[in-house]
């Protein structure tokens, strides 16, 4: 009697859940949609050979050229959240990062170095060619020319079209040849 009883019952959970997870009219293209207000950090990694691991470094440190990724940390709000009755049964779709960005400008003790980093390993002339729509941070990797024999502060500005100019700096770090 008991399992035709958890028989019947699993059965009729299971129809419920078919019914109830039908595909429902979205009001929004992007369900999860996020948009840049602010630049928060920027972080130091050192980056190894064997892959994409990145160890955060301390302030006051230095580090090989090479080795150094600058991460620039950004502060988000949420656009629009789709409201459903089934979340439970989907997994949702991490949320998507709507920033506009034009350009981005790298300066060091005044001095504009923006030419001596690669955004995501593209050079900087190259990266604005097209707009960047679906970015939520920055990964600038330094070149050789790059290299500096001093601690200095780093400062990072964006530039898009909602916020206008952004602006963060970062704590004194040395990148050495």
């Amino acid at each position: 009697m008991k399992r035709n009883l958890l028989l019947i019952l699993a059965i009729f959970g299971m129809t419920f859940i078919y019914w109830s997870c039908e595909k429902e009219p979205q009001t929004c293209t992007d369900s999860n949609a996020s948009r840049v207000i602010d630049l928060t950090s920027i972080s130091f990694y050192e980056t190894t050979t064997g892959g994409p691991i990145y160890t955060p470094l301390d302030k006051f440190d230095s580090k090989k050229w090479d080795n150094v990724v600058l991460s620039v940390g950004t502060l988000t709000e949420l656009i629009a959240k789709k409201v459903t009755t089934n979340d439970a049964v989907y997994a949702e779709l991490p949320p998507k990062c709507k920033w506009s960005l034009d350009s981005i400008r790298i300066t060091r003790s005044g001095k504009d170095i923006t030419e001596l980093f690669t955004l995501n390993g593209i050079e900087m002339s190259e990266a604005f060619r097209n707009p960047i729509t679906e970015m939520c941070g920055l990964m600038l990797y330094p070149k050789s020319q790059a290299a500096n024999d001093k601690l200095d502060l780093y400062k990072v500005e964006t530039y898009d079209q909602m916020n206008g100019k952004l602006e963060v700096v970062s704590d004194y770090f040395k990148i050495i040849k």
